[in-house]
């Protein structure tokens, strides 16, 4: 049997797949599970899955931890031309529910009309060893100091002051994401834009911490860890954007909700949509509505209750 998985963007919607594909690949151990995506590299040594491509000039192949890039040979790719048992469509899957639920659940009603347990819902990245940053990560505080989508974009001077509070208090900050995040001062490491996805989970889980805003990090990264993590939410709320992790939802989740009335905005939105502007009071107002030292504050309490909660 040949079963072909797709969902072309984005980075975390991605991520939020991978569950899905593990449960295909438990109902049907034998069969061959190629996947069509914008972001094959998520899918490097997973074994559940035999390809991925993005169709064009990208693959990795089961079990290979390296990344080919180039002219892929002959074959290599994927053959998109109908040559499948069954093809499972995950493009919109989310969207089209509206974001009124987790992602994850939506992949699943998607492919198996039911959510499936908790349990089996966190995101799957192979394992790799923890990068090598010549400093101790234990009680590391990981920011993800985000440049996206205008209503989930926190400006650059509230990271600055959160990363300058949190150094004061005395914790090492390291700092993930890619070229198009904020460049920040007076953090200990910058990571952003060398390391891959399974290698920011594999520095993520050394940490003491994550703290980020809506981002394919918060939501599809962490959930591969069991830090604790704090999430700064604009446009979703804990239950549709918080990892499954740990058997449940929001384990080790500590969010902050912009302090505004209409933060969660995303759920009240009537038709499908990837990504979406200000539709209410229509000034962005709640990416300017986060004080560095209550987050701080916030930071603190989860990197010293959450390990210690023993979820």
């Amino acid at each position: 049997m040949k079963i072909l998985v797709t969902r072309r963007d984005s980075f975390g919607d991605v991520l939020c797949t991978t569950p899905v594909i593990r449960r295909l690949r438990n109902a049907y151990n034998d069969a061959t599970i190629n996947v069509h995506t914008f972001y094959p590299y998520v899918f490097v040594g997973n074994d559940d899955v035999d390809l991925a491509s993005n169709g064009n000039d990208m693959h990795v192949l089961r079990g290979d931890l390296r990344i080919h890039t180039g002219k892929a040979t002959q074959g290599s790719l994927l053959d998109l031309s109908g040559n499948y048992d069954r093809v499972v469509d995950l493009n919109l899957a989310f969207e089209k529910r509206f974001r009124k639920v987790q992602a994850v659940d939506a992949y699943m009603e998607e492919v198996f009309g039911d959510r499936g347990p908790d349990e089996d819902k966190g995101v799957v990245l192979a394992r790799v060893p923890v990068p090598d940053l010549g400093t101790e990560l234990g009680g590391a505080v990981v920011v993800h100091p985000a440049r996206s989508e205008r209503l989930r974009t926190l400006p650059k001077k509230f990271w600055q002051a959160l990363v300058d509070e949190l150094v004061l208090r005395g914790k090492i900050v390291v700092t993930v994401g890619t070229s198009q995040d904020y460049d920040l001062n007076n953090v200990h490491r910058d990571t952003k834009n060398r390391l891959n996805p399974q290698q920011q989970a594999a520095l993520i889980n050394a940490a003491a911490v994550l703290v980020a805003s809506e981002s394919g990090i918060l939501g599809g990264v962490l959930p591969a860890t069991d830090t604790p993590a704090v999430g700064l939410l604009t446009m979703s709320l804990p239950e549709t954007c918080g990892p499954y992790r740990l058997g449940g939802l929001n384990k080790r989740f500590y969010p902050v909700l912009a302090k505004v009335d209409c933060v969660g905005c995303s759920l009240r939105y009537d038709h499908v949509i990837t990504a979406h502007g200000c539709l209410e009071n229509r000034d962005y107002a709640c990416v300017n509505a986060f004080d560095p030292v209550e987050v701080a504050d916030k930071v603190i309490e989860a990197a010293e209750t959450g390990r210690r909660d023993g979820l």
